[in-house]
């Protein structure tokens, strides 16, 4: 009878959720959690019941520390989403509360920034009642402050038959991620998260009775804590027991800490079937008791794995280790982009024409996360191909390693008389700071007059002085382009603390190239 009851259940649920229609609510910066919560029973009143909750990029909404949005009876689905780009952040006590999830099959959570009162009870997603939602997914977001992630503070008599999904996130100053529950989830997967300073308590407490239906994965995740404990007493993941029935993933984590850490237990019992043979910890840390299953030690120290550890910046910095770009959050896999050169120089034509001849260097790169941008500064263009030249470029591709590729640089036709120097190619893509390749030249007059015979109408040179007819502004630059003298409202310009050589004495629209 208990599972034609479940059966009949499920399949209503699935039947409802086919005929539903996604309702969309679009949310203004500056909405409180309870007015959210008035917009959705408004919609369900409608005969709304799959209801997708969206909020502006960069808008700011709730109230820190006592906001939430409790959802009503009545709702099948709820999404709270943003699309990509600023994630909105939405200050709050918990974040979503319900006292019955009734008929829910799911609750998203989709770009999103909440944040909480850190040193508080509270939980991200919470269920006072005896019903819980049938599946729960958090991806793309940043999640700070709050103990719980899941929290049933009532034992769910319904399973979570759909499972929980948590992907691409940051969880920052928790304690425990899944906690209360007794009834079965038959899958629970956890994949391309950080964990940040977790304080110390159990990361996943699951402690139903283990079933052959259960798929659990826990995979490159990077568990981080600067100074507190990460993984303390509790341990990282705790069941009820030895799991030697279902399916258990536990595949090319790190787990890393910013001070010397010792720790009662790895997990809250020695299980002998959660493998952590992909796995990292960094040598600062010391298992006492109930270790991990052949946990591999990275014995460099932390300052070399990831050298901005001390800022949260996870980034792998050591070429040689293994899971550079394997394991741990890819938001922190290795990256490395190497121009072949740091500065070009000697562009030059005369005034009227143009471009420059063109010179090249190549960038190369491995792992990327991203495509590479190159941005030409104003008075320079690129090219790949030392023909089609634009003010950018894009090359490389997500997800792998780029040879060393061509790219063509030159000064821009049309400009005028001056000189065009340190002016740099920015090269950017996600993960890594810009490096630059700095450009200098400069476009001349072309005068052809030389050792100090031809005189212009204004400018008159005798030895190594220069006389101007009137005070006015005048302007002498190098062979190399580079100005020496700018002066104003002057009608002498001495070239005797200058080295030997050719310059361009300029005033106005008077030009002259003069030897000293």
């Amino acid at each position: 009878m208990k599972k034609l009851i479940t059966f009949l259940l499920v399949s209503f649920l699935v039947t409802t959720k086919l005929l539903a229609t996604p309702y969309t609510i679009a949310e203004a910066s500056g909405t409180s959690g309870a007015q959210i919560a008035t917009d959705i029973s408004t919609a369900v009143s409608a005969g709304n019941t799959d209801i997708i909750i969206q909020l502006e990029n960069g808008g700011t909404y709730g109230i820190l520390g006592t906001d939430a949005i409790a959802v009503p009876a009545g709702v099948t689905s709820l999404t709270i989403y943003a699309a990509p780009g600023i994630m909105p952040t939405f200050n709050c006590g918990a974040f979503i509360t319900f006292a019955d999830a009734g008929v829910m099959t799911r609750i998203t959570i989709d770009g999103v920034k909440a944040v909480t009162t850190a040193g508080t009870s509270k939980a991200l997603i919470a269920c006072t009642s005896g019903t819980y939602p049938l599946g729960v997914t958090i991806q793309n977001s940043y999640v700070t402050g709050f103990r719980y992630v899941i929290r049933a503070s009532t034992t769910p008599t319904a399973e979570l038959l759909n499972g929980i999904t948590v992907n691409n996130n940051i969880f920052k100053s928790m304690d425990v991620f899944l906690t209360g529950f007794t009834c079965i989830i038959n899958t629970q997967t956890y994949t391309n998260n950080t964990f940040l300073d977790t304080n110390g308590g159990v990361l996943i407490d699951y402690r139903t009775a283990l079933n052959a239906g259960m798929n659990f994965t826990f995979s490159n995740n990077t568990i981080y804590s600067l100074s507190t404990p990460n993984i303390g007493t509790g341990g990282l993941i705790r069941l009820a027991g030895n799991p030697t029935t279902g399916t258990y993933t536990i595949s090319r984590n790190i787990i890393a800490s910013g001070s010397v850490q010792t720790y009662a237990v790895g997990n809250y019992q020695a299980y002998a079937n959660l493998n952590f043979a992909t796995s990292y910890t960094t040598n600062n840390i010391t298992y006492t008791a109930k270790g991990f299953t052949n946990i591999q030690s990275y014995t460099s120290g932390i300052a070399t794995l990831a050298p901005g550890y001390a800022t949260y910046d996870l980034t792998i910095g050591d070429a040689t280790f293994p899971g550079k770009s394997s394991c741990g959050d890819p938001r922190w896999y290795y990256i490395a982009v190497t121009p072949s050169v740091a500065s070009l120089s000697g562009f030059s034509y005369n005034e009227g024409s143009g471009p420059s001849a063109s010179q090249s260097f190549t960038v190369s790169a491995v792992a990327l996360r991203a495509a590479i941008t190159l941005t030409a500064p104003t008075d320079y263009e690129i090219s790949t191909d030392n023909s089609a030249f634009s003010g950018s470029l894009s090359i490389g591709t997500a997800g792998s390693d780029l040879a060393a590729t061509t790219v063509y640089v030159r000064l821009k036709a049309g400009l005028s008389f001056a000189a065009y120097n340190n002016e740099t190619i920015a090269i950017s893509t996600t993960g890594l700071s810009d490096k630059t390749v700095a450009c200098s030249g400069n476009v001349s007059n072309g005068t052809t007059s030389i050792n100090n015979q031809a005189n212009s109408k204004n400018i008159t040179v005798k030895g190594s002085e220069i006389f101007l007819y009137g005070a006015a502004n005048v302007t002498v630059v190098n062979a190399t382009g580079v100005v020496v003298k700018s002066l104003s409202n002057v009608n002498r310009v001495s070239l005797n603390n200058l080295p030997k050589g050719i310059y361009i004495v300029k005033s106005g629209n008077e030009v002259l190239k003069v030897s000293k």
